[in-house]
């Protein structure tokens, strides 16, 4: 499996956020860490248009095969666009596992878990999720006795969830610009709240540091 990592110079919510460091260390270094550590992954590579942080990459010993478009480097970019994007130039084939950087408290283990439940449903998609917090609402139910989720709530176990932007898998075969735009049918892993932080807000980052997440 190839763990990709996106990773664009802009973001208005949260200027230079893919450079951004947690307890000390990088967002690129943790992500690397805990793709290296997991036996699942065969190889690690970067799609950016950032220049410092495609050194950084390369540093590391991360595959950046080319600088990523303009065009793929705007607001309005689909993740899911530049992981086509990626294997339309490389010709890789075979599963994809989609690391955002802003994902650090993400385990080897969690990556592994959730490939194994793709493996298990027919090479659908898969992704981690959580439950969700108060006053959020999804319509994405995860039942503990099934592995993949379902617009309904089926029993009285089941709980709402909601993606936590770890892990993200597909296989080549099945990618689509809207491989999670209906979450119904993925396969998914479920991730306790405590691991789940994925941050969008300097003021995320900054919380989570102080120990206040969730």
């Amino acid at each position: 499996m190839l763990a990709l990592i996106p990773a664009r110079q802009g973001s208005k919510r949260f200027p230079g956020k893919n450079k951004a460091s947690f307890l000390g260390k990088g967002l690129l270094e943790i992500t690397y860490e805990c793709a290296s550590t997991c036996p699942d992954i065969e190889g690690i590579a970067m799609s950016s248009d950032d220049d410092e942080l495609i050194a950084r990459a390369v540093k590391l010993g991360i595959e950046v095969p080319f600088k990523r478009s303009a065009i793929l480097s705007s607001d309005h970019a689909n993740t899911w666009e530049v992981v086509l994007d990626f294997l339309h130039r490389t010709g890789f084939e075979g599963y994809v596992c989609v690391l955002q950087l802003t994902s650090p408290l993400r385990s080897a283990e969690d990556i592994s878990e959730t490939l194994r439940l793709a493996k298990a449903n027919k090479n659908a998609p898969a992704l981690s999720v959580r439950e969700t917090l108060d006053g959020e609402h999804s319509k994405s139910w995860l039942c503990p006795c099934s592995q993949t989720i379902s617009s309904s709530k089926h029993c009285e176990s089941a709980l709402n969830v909601v993606p936590n932007g770890g892990v993200y898998i597909l296989h080549s075969s099945q990618l689509s610009l809207s491989a999670f735009a209906a979450l119904e049918g993925c396969a998914a892993h479920l991730v306790p709240l405590d691991r789940s932080l994925d941050i969008d807000f300097e003021s995320q980052l900054q919380a989570a540091e102080k120990e206040v997440w969730p």
